[in-house]
């Protein structure tokens, strides 16, 4: 807010007036738990008192700061590193105070904290034997330092709640008095790490560190920093991407109260002015000409009808497994086939895209929420021409991120803007929601087909896909080979974000051949929650019950039947326990009611969610109950796991839907939310979420990456219950394109 109102005192005031006692009951509830800053990129720790490693300071009072690589992106992770050091170090987790770690510092210091990109699943699984080690080795530091006081053997002492205690004399000492002494010490070997049947503390849905700040409103995203001086960028981008600017009259704002300058760059114009508003205002108002480039030739239809002709173009080969081809030719006359077919998709985060740049003679200073802050300050550096160590990044909460802001364009853009201003004080600039969504990076579009020959017992003796889509790897100018995420080689010409769940079924299929072909238009694609996942699932899911349907199975039978994988036998054992599989569900006069399921293995993990719905006569669709079973062998911080699958549902409901971005001339359609709506709360299913674990994956593998299960198979889940309840199957996406009448009785 410009205002004289912050966020904080928004929220504080709005509540206080319909229960100031439920703040102060929340608030209590936080009273012995660690702590994380409201300000994201304030220091807990000085530099005046000695590090254990780059992850651990203990200070005097007690205090046990620790570290965090990766910006909070609403997952959780400032509160689950930390508590994986605690399990280590044996620390009082009241005395934690966690921080974010400086991106300034692992650029100076060869990315101590690594490459602190927070994406893809990444964070528990990069970082916690490494946290778990720093812990462990503090630990271990600070016994050693008491046996050197006490002039006895390390052996004989222990640590614990903070304290380190010599039970034979009874003597102890507290981390904050042994911490300098400890910090100097040098082990002759690191100490073992515990093994998980060995966890104490992991395993505790213990609260999340951030939330307090986000109820009160006290937590600072990067759309939130003020600072002295500041002046406020406002951004159009052309309306088809990748278009030029020609020229811009700015005399419709000549002399308006506020404007600093008109900035254009080869592919914004910005507006600077003493406040967003009135940059915003004043940017309406300017007369832009643009080369559109290329990209205005395309059209919703025309997009669609490039990506089928595609799938009868040259391709790639994926897999090629007996001899699919032939069985299908000879068995022509028994061949199933279906297409199925998926949109663009805009991230459509919270916070809008937003950057604040500081240029000054000695220094760049940077404030944004971003999933990659070392990312940003590289190429603040690179554009800057100055070197990283003299760019510093301060990280804010981040308003939703979803693969988003893992690219920088952010950064790139603000940077554009603030050196061709010449200003020398910070500038925040803005982009609107409707800038972003019609300006950013997508979903990939999507085409399958798929056909496949039944045998005698109903099972696929013969299945092709051929898959026709965007390309995330083309977009990144990335080479289309290398390896999938399991380490598996890959043909020339293949991206695996385009073949992900299709070409990793559990199913026993003895001639089974795979195609793909990418191909980009003006429209960049990026990663985007569950990425593959969230078209191929819908696809490759909805199939397989198609072919349930034809060989006359239950859907969970049939599944079953075609995989002897353990983990996946298990997830459908447990979905069926806990769906009621089977078991008929209860209906009124004017409703239908029906359940459907889907299950896939994404990289390591395998996730199968059952969907329970109600169709009315007139053909609304309500989903009530959504049943997910996740196969995840260490949850750190079940709630938070809980947490996390029951939001992708939520993502994966939302996109299926509502999500849907069209085009007209090149130009993007979809705008706010009124234009691209997500799913509301009074929308929103019951989610249930299990666990099993059946260590079918192991070593590295059986560590999180739960941030993307559930949305992976809850859409197919329902467009599978859906054909149960209405006998009509979706096969493109969104929902809100179908005339509801067609589910109408």
């Amino acid at each position: 807010m410009e205002g004289g109102v912050s966020r904080r005192q928004f929220v504080a005031t709005a509540l206080t007036a319909g229960g100031g006692f439920a703040i102060a009951l929340v608030t209590s509830k936080f009273a012995r738990a660690a702590t994380l800053p409201d300000v994201a990129w304030q220091a807990a720790s000085t530099g005046d008192i000695p590090e254990f490693n780059p992850w651990i300071v203990i200070n005097p009072d007690e205090t046990v700061v620790i570290r965090i690589p990766f910006p909070e992106i609403g997952n959780g992770i400032s509160t689950t590193l930390p508590q994986i050091v605690t399990e280590e170090l044996h620390c009082d987790w009241s005395n934690v105070r966690a921080e974010f770690a400086s991106p300034n510092r692992n650029a100076r210091e060869g990315d101590v904290y690594g490459d602190m990109v927070i994406s893809g699943n990444r964070g528990v699984i990069t970082k916690h034997f490494e946290l778990q080690q720093a812990g462990a080795s503090a630990r271990e530091r600070l016994i050693a330092a008491a046996a050197l006081r006490w002039n006895v053997s390390p052996r004989e002492c222990s640590a614990e709640s903070s304290r380190v205690v010599h039970e034979a004399t009874g003597r102890s000492a507290s981390y904050g008095a042994l911490a300098t002494e400890a910090a100097n010490i040098q082990l002759d070997t690191e100490p073992r790490i515990k093994s998980p049947d060995e966890y104490i503390f992991l395993g505790r849905s213990l609260k999340r560190l951030d939330i307090p700040h986000k109820v009160d409103g006290s937590a600072m995203f990067g759309i939130d920093v003020r600072l002295p001086n500041m002046v406020y960028a406002a951004v159009a981008n052309s309306p088809v991407i990748g278009g030029k600017v020609l020229s811009v009259d700015d005399t419709p704002i000549k002399g308006r109260r506020g404007i600093i300058k008109v900035v254009s760059t080869d592919n914004h114009v910005a507006v600077i002015a003493d406040s967003y508003w009135r940059a915003k205002q004043a940017l309406n108002q300017l007369n832009i000409v643009w080369e559109p480039g290329p990209g205005r030739v395309w059209n919703t239809a025309s997009v669609s009808e490039k990506y089928h002709g595609m799938l009868d173009a040259p391709h790639s080969i994926v897999r090629d497994e007996g001899d699919a081809k032939s069985v299908l030719s000879e068995k022509s006359d028994e061949v199933v086939e279906a297409v199925y077919e998926v949109p663009f998709l805009a991230h459509a985060p919270m916070e809008p895209q937003n950057t604040t740049v500081y240029i000054q003679s000695d220094r760049i200073d940077i404030w944004n929420g971003t999933q990659s802050p070392l990312n940003v300050l590289r190429r603040a550096a690179q554009m800057a021409g100055v070197s990283p160590d003299n760019v510093y990044v301060h990280t804010g909460y981040v308003g939703g991120g979803y693969g988003r802001r893992t690219r920088g364009t952010e950064i790139q853009g603000a940077m554009e803007v603030a050196l061709a201003s010449g200003l020398s004080q910070p500038i925040k600039v803005i982009w609107s929601r409707e800038e972003d969504t019609r300006g950013g990076y997508y979903r990939p579009k999507a085409v399958t087909r798929f056909r496949a020959v039944l045998g005698q017992d109903g099972m696929p003796e013969a299945l092709e896909a051929q898959i026709a889509a965007a390309s995330i790897r083309l977009s990144f100018e990335r080479p289309l080979s290398g390896y999938d995420p399991f380490g598996n080689e890959l043909n020339e010409g293949v991206d695996w974000t385009a073949i992900e769940v299709i070409n990793s079924v559990p199913y026993k299929i003895p001639n089974h051949y795979i195609g793909q072909v990418v191909d980009n238009i003006h429209i960049p694609v990026a990663y985007w929650r569950t990425v593959g996942a969230s078209q191929n699932a819908f696809f490759m899911e909805s199939f397989i019950d198609e072919l349930a349907v034809k060989a006359g199975q239950d859907p969970l039978a049939y599944r079953r039947a075609m995989t002897d994988r353990p983990d996946f036998l298990m997830v459908m054992d447990e979905l069926e326990k806990r769906s009621g599989w089977g078991t008929p569900l209860s209906s009124e006069a004017g409703y239908r009611r029906a359940r459907g399921i889907a299950a896939v293995q994404r990289k390591h993990l395998v996730d199968g969610s059952v969907a329970e719905i109600t169709v009315t006569d007139d053909g609304e669709i309500i989903v009530d109950r959504v049943v997910t079973v996740i196969d995840f062998s260490h949850p750190f911080n079940p709630s938070i796991t809980e947490a996390q699958v029951q939001g992708s549902v939520c993502w994966s409901l939302s996109a299926m839907f509502y999500g849907d971005i069209t085009l007209k001339n090149g130009v993007v359609q979809e705008g706010n939310f009124d234009t691209y709506p997500v799913l509301r709360m009074a929308k929103a299913p019951r989610i249930e979420v299990y666990r099993i674990r059946s260590d079918y994956f192991t070593g590295e593998n059986q560590w999180g990456g739960v941030g993307e299960l559930g949305g992976s198979t809850a859409h197919a889940a329902v467009a599978n219950a859906l054909y149960s309840a209405t006998g009509v199957r979706v096969r493109r996406l969104p929902l809100k394109n179908i005339d509801r009448a067609v589910f109408a009785r």
